[in-house]
């Protein structure tokens, strides 16, 4: 699809919430340190034990940003956010009767301004649970999935696959999987067998026929999994919200959380009753090399591979090494803790607004043939950022058209005018 389709946001969001929580931190703040720099033990007190009320509801508002729409922690968010509205009403009140009446006004109205926020909040989070198509989030946890194996409306789908290891992946799901999962193998089925790059998109009618074999329908909450960081399940949470399927997550840890975590597993083939899948238009966005090309310098583009691939060290599986020009380095890696779930989205924003990417417009990401890029996409999308788009055929394509490249740590400048376009 283009990349020139108009980008938007959902009116009332969490993100906002989030900054909503922060800037009334800040006016609470400040009703109680204008003209209270006396010293005193009891205005010291009060100003650190507000401070401490502060900052935690900036953490109550990063929490609503991030996890609000997880099904298996909505519950405990509200509870946080009950308690906020009880605490508030009470603590300004004890406040007031200790400072001045300029600071008594200035805590009164950022205490209703909060209790309004949170109540409002809370009801948002309540709206959610009606509305399936927005409740789905991008990620569940493996504890959620396992208290829903049951449902008929999930579909789980078995993506794992390694580099340079083909077939590697489907040994691994006939030793075991989780219950009720298909196997969809990244090379066999998640590519076309001709197009750019070396891993290219399949055409809307044949992930249609793909998904209809493999018994997903468009009602089916489709849960993907890979062996663990989400880079190859990924792929496919992208490719299915390409066909406006937006009821897909990405298994948060994978296979090695699950069965780390100790939840069943099986051998057992899942008896898959084929049905229709019918495609629609959905919100990604793609580039050609021509079009990158031509926005090398304006757009913000990075790669997700490997630093040392990026800087030209080394090249496993493409005959060029180095990186698109302009582009910044973004491994993946980087988009997950130790535990390989996703960092939360107040961090994945802080990673990304460190490398100097603006939240207010898409990014252009590739890797080595549009695979992993899509981790990178997926990450935007937890951190608030527009769309992403996503350049399919990647190093992969670039490498071998013979198109300007960078080496070494720095982006570099973009490249002069290209005779072929």
């Amino acid at each position: 699809m283009s990349d020139e389709r108009e980008q938007s946001k959902p009116e009332g969001s969490w993100e906002e919430g989030s900054t909503g929580f922060a800037e009334l931190g800040d006016l609470l703040r400040s009703g109680f340190s204008d003209g209270r720099e006396d010293g005193s033990a009891t205005g010291a007190e009060l100003r650190s034990a507000w401070s401490g009320f502060v900052d935690a509801a900036r953490d109550l508002g990063q929490a609503l940003a991030t996890t609000a729409n997880d099904p298996e922690v909505r519950a405990s968010v509200k509870s946080a956010v009950q308690s906020l509205v009880d605490t508030v009403g009470t603590a300004a009140r004890d406040a007031a009767d200790t400072v001045g009446s300029a600071a008594r006004d200035a805590a009164g109205a950022a205490a209703e301004r909060v209790r309004q926020t949170a109540e409002r909040r809370k009801g948002e989070a309540g709206d959610t649970e009606g509305d399936a198509e927005r409740a789905t989030p991008p990620l569940v946890t493996c504890g959620w999935l396992a208290d829903h194996l049951d449902d008929p409306g999930i579909r789980i789908a078995d993506t794992r696959w390694f580099l340079g290891q083909p077939g590697v992946g489907k040994l691994r799901y006939e030793e075991d999987h989780l219950p009720g999962a298909v196997f969809l193998d990244l090379d066999d089925d998640l590519a076309a067998s001709e197009g750019p790059g070396r891993h290219p998109l399949l055409t809307p009618d044949d992930l249609a026929d793909l998904l209809g074999r493999h018994g997903i329908g468009n009602q089916h909450h489709v849960v993907i999994y890979d062996q663990g960081p989400g880079a190859i399940a990924a792929r496919l949470w992208w490719m299915l919200r390409s066909v406006g399927h937006e009821r897909v997550s990405v298994l948060d840890g994978g296979y090695d959380r699950w069965s780390g975590q100790s939840h069943p597993l099986t051998t057992e083939l899942p008896d898959a009753v084929p049905t229709t899948y019918e495609t629609g238009e959905g919100p990604t966005l793609t580039v050609d090399r021509d079009q990158l090309l031509a926005r090398l310098g304006t757009a913000q583009v990075i790669d997700a591979r490997e630093p040392e691939r990026y800087r030209g060290e080394t090249e496993p599986m493409d005959s060029v090494a180095g990186h698109i020009p302009t582009a910044l380095s973004a491994p993946t890696a980087e988009n997950v803790g130790q535990d390989g779930t996703f960092k939360p989205a107040h961090e994945l924003a802080a990673r990304f607004f460190e490398m100097g990417l603006d939240r207010d417009e898409p990014v252009i990401s590739y890797c080595g043939s549009g695979v992993t890029a899509c981790h990178n996409l997926l990450a935007l999308h937890i951190a608030g950022y527009p769309e992403g788009i996503l350049y399919p055929g990647s190093w992969s394509d670039w490498s071998a058209e013979g198109m300007p490249i960078a080496v070494g740590p720095d982006p570099g400048p973009p490249p002069e005018h290209h005779p072929d376009t």
